[in-house]
């Protein structure tokens, strides 16, 4: 059925007729909506135009946009065809489109449109009433030149080259989520047969074994490599992450963004890992990205979600742009500061939790540990001038929560293999990488002390795996504390 009958439709090409125009356009979004204003116009003895919108995006995020404008994208070349069978025009009304569909279809049309607003004539993005009036010639013209200018902006935003420095399982992980259809991802590795695997191969056969890459990412041993680059993510050991950003000065533009996406605290200084940016790249732009975030599930597209903090809030939503997927959702934050402490110490947490399993202690002290461990957090966030709301999200209570559970954490195994008895010489050589939370542990506890926070769960933490105390000694020590009100000041 039309969606307005013959002498309504005549009426709204009279209408503008009288304001200049040829005929109106229409807005259409589904094929019903299409076949009915096809049908209507014919009725109607039309040859105007349907606006097809593959649009209206502008505050969608993320894959929601990309895969919105892929959609609409593929029912405008079906109308398209479609209207071929009637005396009517096809254009395409855009915001948001991988650049492949721009240069192919949007951009043709974009250039046609300019044509017709300069000859007078009704433009592609044509802006009408609800009752088919049409908006004067000159406001047309700047809507037109609007949306050419925002197509492009958008773009640019979307299409984008994307650096990793750190070739581990987090890195390569990172780089495999972030390898996309116009988006290119170079994953800098320090090891160099690393970098051919992922190059020939296709695959991390050291850090990430068995787990097929897609052809795409494409992997360097030169930092050099990352001129350019339109962000970066920084992906190496906390203990490591200076070294790294030095041999990167020169490299980056002014005003490149930084992910800082490891968790931990630089022991010599006690500095966190924005810190450690802004002293050996001042012009870089600081954002963190930390959560509940295996690298193997993220390889392997597993549905992910992690808190990304930064303070500049435009930037950051067109970074989650560029950067999420239907399975791995980046949600906006602003205290960066929370969410380095939160993942940093839940790293020292989750070795007091596998200790727990490694004991044989019970679920029941594994859950206070984790509840009375977040009051630590809490307390060590507030103190430095952080909030203590960011700990009730991804980068605080998710993080602690996964890494306090899962044998897949390196914290959590190596305390599993400390509470089974081995020693932490022996259980650090066994662990399948840098367990961060030994070094964190012992910064952790620096900054508590400057801030006078008391913190006895990373205490004893730091006392077994840092200053070879007695681990029973330990345990009983802790569960001798005096008995006090629960909140975060207890």
């Amino acid at each position: 059925m039309p969606i307005a009958t013959p002498e309504q439709y005549a009426e709204m090409l009279d209408r503008a007729k009288a304001e200049g125009f040829a005929y109106p356009a229409f807005n259409v979004s589904s094929s019903q909506t299409l076949n009915a204003v096809l049908q209507g116009l014919t009725e109607a003895g039309s040859d105007g135009i349907i606006q097809v919108t593959t649009g209206g995006a502008d505050y969608f995020a993320g894959h929601t946009v990309k895969a919105r404008a892929t959609g609409a994208l593929a029912f405008a070349k079906f109308a398209t065809e479609v209207a071929k069978s009637y005396p009517v025009t096809v254009a395409l009304h855009t915001d948001h489109c991988p650049k492949p569909a721009l240069e192919d279809f949007v951009m043709p049309l974009i250039a046609a449109s300019e044509e017709e607003v300069k000859a007078g004539r009704n433009p592609i993005f044509q802006s009408h009433m609800w009752d088919g009036s049409a908006v004067p010639l000159d406001e047309n013209i700047q809507i037109a030149e609007d949306m050419i200018k925002r197509t492009k902006a958008i773009n640019a935003i979307l299409e984008v080259e994307i650096g990793v420095v750190g070739g581990g399982a987090w890195g390569t992980a990172i780089a495999q989520m972030l390898t996309r259809e116009g988006q290119d991802v170079l994953i800098w590795c320090r090891e160099t047969d690393v970098a051919e695997a992922i190059n020939t191969a296709h695959e991390n056969t050291v850090f990430l074994p068995g787990v097929a890459l897609k052809p795409a990412l494409k992997a360097t041993n030169d930092l050099a490599d990352l001129a350019g680059m339109d962000a970066v993510f920084a992906v190496a050991p906390a203990q490591h992450t200076r070294a790294t950003l030095q041999a990167l000065k020169g490299t980056l533009k002014p005003g490149t963004p930084v992910v800082l996406c490891s968790k931990g605290i630089e022991l010599a200084t006690g500095e966190f890992m924005t810190q450690v940016l802004k002293d050996e790249l001042p012009d870089a732009v600081p954002a963190v990205m930390s959560g509940p975030s295996f690298a193997i599930d993220v390889a392997q597209g597993l549905p992910t979600a992690v808190t990304f903090a930064i303070e500049d809030e435009k930037l950051g939503t067109e970074l989650i742009a560029a950067i999420s997927t239907p399975t791995f959702r980046p949600y906006l934050a602003h205290d960066l500061l929370g969410a380095e402490i939160g993942g940093a110490v839940k790293n020292v947490l989750a070795i007091a939790c596998g200790i727990v399993a490694g004991k044989e202690l019970g679920d029941n002290a594994r859950a206070a540990l984790i509840t009375r461990g977040l009051a630590e957090m809490s307390r060590l966030v507030l103190a430095r001038g952080g909030k203590a709301e960011t700990l009730m999200g991804l980068a605080g209570l998710g993080d602690l929560t996964l890494t306090c559970t899962a044998t897949q954490s390196r914290n959590y195994s190596f305390g599993v293999a400390l509470g089974r008895g081995e020693s932490v010489a022996a259980a650090t050589a066994a662990s399948r990488g840098v367990v961060e939370g030994r070094f964190s542990a012992a910064a952790t506890l620096a900054l508590a002390r400057d801030r006078q926070v008391e913190m006895p769960i990373c205490t004893a933490v730091d006392a077994v795996v840092n200053a070879g105390a007695d681990l029973e000694s330990t345990i009983a020590a802790l569960l001798a504390r005096p008995f006090k009100a629960e909140g975060f000041s207890a």
